[in-house]
């Protein structure tokens, strides 16, 4: 979808997903900007969080671009592809929020007893 010059708003329940040039921001959903709150947590919260965006449709969403990272339970690099995913190493389970998509630094590690209940 080409947005040209334009931008896009929608309203869908209590959620607003914007479309600009250049630009998405998926919604507005727990976007408080608030450190440690929604997108913005840290650890298994914030993979909790970006688990449950949206019903789940976030999590296997791919990056705007991949981002290479060294796993923080067994330090073997990988590259996240997705909102969330494993270590293939060790299956440590990785999480970075939309807002912050474009950091490395942002990446969460929900810890080393988590378990997801489907492969990301």
């Amino acid at each position: 979808m080409s947005l040209g010059d334009r931008s896009i708003k929608m309203r869908t329940g209590q959620n607003r997903i914007i479309a600009r040039k250049g630009e998405i921001n998926m919604c507005e959903c727990g976007s408080s900007r608030t450190p440690g709150v929604g997108p913005f947590a840290s650890g298994r919260a914030l993979v909790e969080f970006v688990l449950n965006a949206h019903g789940g449709s976030v999590a296997l969403s791919s990056l705007p671009s991949s981002l290479e990272h060294n796993c923080q339970s067994c330090g073997k690099s990988f590259v996240m592809e997705t909102f969330v995913q494993s270590c293939p190493a060790c299956g440590g389970v990785h999480a970075i929020s939309p807002p912050r998509a474009s950091d490395p630094s942002a990446i969460q590690f929900a810890g080393s007893d988590f378990v997801m209940s489907k492969a990301a």
